[in-house]
């Protein structure tokens, strides 16, 4: 497959997942990623230096499981989650797609992303960065094995959950 077919069926999925995620449809969303899949969200050590090892350092999220990711549903949809409560509007904007083809059905994709959110408590927020992924499967069937999200903030004013980044 081209560079330019691959870079667009990559951005039909990541597309696909911000909608799916504005439109608080969890379990849809779920389907996206393989039960191994890796969803991160490293914190920075300083400045310029994000951490590198999300076994051993603090991370601002670090899921290692499908399921992972389904429990953390689960505490949303039933009210479990007091820094989700109420659950912000979201608008997801991706950006900047790039995909490169690697061994075994793998693609890397880098994409820049910012998300707005509102909460009537919260007012408005809008953060901005850049995703990391690694899919599995052929155009139209890929899963997200590995999401990395990085944050251009260092601090945060307000909370973060999987679908506020």
């Amino acid at each position: 497959m081209g560079d330019a077919l691959l870079t667009a069926a990559v951005a039909e999925l990541l597309f696909e997942e911000a909608r799916l995620l504005d439109e608080r449809r969890w379990h849809d969303w779920l389907v996206l990623y393989r039960d191994d899949a890796v969803f991160w969200v490293p914190a920075y050590t300083d400045q310029s230096e994000l951490v590198t090892d999300p076994e051993l350092q603090i991370n601002l999220i670090y899921i290692t499981s499908k399921k992972g990711l389904d429990e953390r549903v689960f505490r949303i949809e039933t009210g479990d989650s007091v820094a989700s409560t109420p659950t912000p509007r979201t608008c997801h904007l991706i950006a900047n797609v790039v995909a490169e083809g690697l061994d075994h059905g793998e693609v890397a994709v880098r994409a820049n992303w910012q998300v707005a959110s509102y909460t009537n408590d919260r007012g408005p927020v809008l953060r901005n960065g850049h995703y990391q992924f690694v899919l599995r499967g052929e155009p139209g069937k890929f899963q997200i094995a590995y999401k990395k999200i990085v944050m251009l903030e260092e601090k945060m004013e307000s909370f973060i959950d999987f679908y506020s980044v």
